[in-house]
């Protein structure tokens, strides 16, 4: 079974550069630069206010499309505020300016962007910065002589190998649609961005009964992405892709994730698809901390939560901590799996607690964490492994039996060595010492002696007192007693 994990790392390595370089094989537009005539009015308006406009399709903004409304053009420091009037809107979208851009659904409930004509996706970045703010982004039907989704591809996605651009999203919905198509789709897809950010936003399928090869995002060649506090649930995929896919092949890039929900996902990928899973071909560091996994199953998978895979031959760093892992599952690890190429990295995987893991190994050996590290240093050895390992994970805790964080160590795919390490037990579930059993033990048996004592003494007490039965004469006092004189 370890050889045909072996395997398919090797399988997975392939295929994760074939998905991230064929991603955007179908795209064959030149980028340009920014439009002469826009850039010369952006040099008589600098110094102005940021171009607000309002725009609706039922007539009752400044413009009836964003693409009228990016027509105008504006300061490049302070840039566009476009606000959503409507709250259904549909358009397709292609961002190719210099310019700062902020599109934000005005209403209380955010604004559905959706599609009823054809495209492979409703908004395709290509250069600026790009701020998305309170929008709902769907997949949907459309029915006809056959049907198909709207859009084909993505929701949201980057073109930028020239321009490199910027996109946030913030307190936005994505949703899928069930089904299974031709090609693997994404919710957003990103390639050579400079930064990513999204804060405060959902990501749903459609439930852990209706597979979909729709995954939620996929992101590569970008500099530097940020996600934070939000949730990715209810979904089941039947694609080469994790639910959270990010791939480091740039060096010097970070991926922060943090405060996350993942609920309830289903992977059915043949390979190392997760909940999570981070990727590194080039020099990168990773953080992940504060987040929930709970309910992340691997059908056919190694893992269920997390899957971290480093291959790089330069030091980087990695932070999983402060994470809860509950009832994940995965054929070898339900919470965490590692593969690590690069003996000089830095980890961390302090104070994570693990709650009711389970994987498809003997006595579930590595239930919380399954660790490969290849090509390791000759000095290398079970013991020091394992004490690496106890600082490693240094404040984390499992209600699992001992030998939940499993090793192994490979070289040219063959196993070398072997060992595991035993998390102490979390707080309501924490295993009694003998000596703490002995000490109970010899408490109840002084307590009961004790007990004993004092029922003897009572009982004593009385059987003494029965045995003085006075008269009603001797009762009464010598006061009260007939005065009798001596003869």
């Amino acid at each position: 079974m370890l050889r045909t994990f072996l395997i398919l790392i090797t399988l997975v390595i392939c295929e994760s550069k074939s998905e991230s370089s064929q991603a955007f094989a179908h795209k064959t537009e030149t980028v340009l630069p920014v439009n002469v005539t826009i850039a010369q009015k952006i040099g008589n308006e600098i110094g102005n206010e940021a171009c607000k406009w309002k725009v609706s399709q039922l007539g009752s903004g400044d413009y009836t499309s964003i693409i009228e409304a990016l027509d105008e053009p504006c300061s490049l420091t302070d840039g566009y505020e476009i606000l959503l009037l409507d709250s259904i809107h549909s358009e397709n979208l292609e961002v190719n300016q210099n310019s700062s851009i902020v599109i934000k659904g005005s209403n209380d409930k955010p604004t559905t962007w959706g599609l009823i004509f054809p495209y492979e996706e409703i908004i395709l970045l290509k250069q600026g910065f790009l701020t998305l703010n309170n929008i709902e982004f769907d997949f949907s039907y459309q029915k006809g002589s056959t049907e198909i989704i709207l859009p084909s591809r993505y929701l949201i996605c980057t073109e930028g190998v020239e321009f490199h651009p910027t996109l946030t999203i913030m307190k936005c919905i994505f949703k899928s649609v069930s089904g299974i198509t031709e090609n693997n789709m994404f919710q957003i897809q990103i390639d050579f961005a400079s930064q990513m950010n999204i804060y405060d936003s959902n990501f749903t399928g459609t439930g852990t009964d209706q597979p979909s090869n729709i995954s939620l995002i996929l992101i590569s060649n970008c500099s530097e992405t940020n996600i934070k506090n939000c949730i990715f649930s209810n979904a089941s995929f039947i694609s080469v892709s994790s639910a959270v896919f990010l791939i480091a092949d740039k060096d010097n890039g970070s991926f922060v994730v943090s405060d996350c929900q993942f609920i309830n996902i289903v992977s059915n990928g043949e390979q190392t698809t997760s909940a999570l899973s981070i990727l590194g071909f080039a020099s990168f560091n990773s953080e992940i901390s504060y987040n929930n996994f709970t309910n992340c199953t691997a059908i056919n998978s190694s893992v269920g939560a997390l899957f971290i895979m480093d291959t790089y031959t330069l030091s980087n760093q990695h932070i999983i901590s402060s994470n809860t892992f509950t009832n994940n599952y995965g054929n070898y690890s339900g919470a965490i799996l590692l593969v690590s190429e690069n003996s000089i990295s830095n980890y961390s995987f302090n104070n994570n607690k693990f709650i009711s893991n389970g994987n498809n190994q003997q006595d579930g050996i590595g239930q919380d964490a399954f660790l490969s590290f290849n090509n390791t240093q000759d000095e290398w050895t079970i013991d020091s492994i394992s004490q690496m390992l106890q600082i490693w994970f240094n404040g984390s805790v499992t209600n699992a039996k001992n030998d939940s964080v499993y090793f192994i160590v490979t070289k040219d795919e063959v196993v070398q060595m072997s060992g595991s390490i035993s998390l102490p037990q979390s707080s309501g579930t924490r295993k009694i010492s003998i000596k703490l059993i002995i000490g109970i033990i010899a408490g109840v048996v002084v307590l009961i002696v004790i007990i004993v004592v004092i029922i003897i003494t009572v009982v004593l007490c009385k059987k003494k007192k029965q045995k003085f039965n006075y008269s009603d004469l001797e009762k009464k006092s010598l006061l009260d007693r007939p005065y009798q004189e001596k003869a």
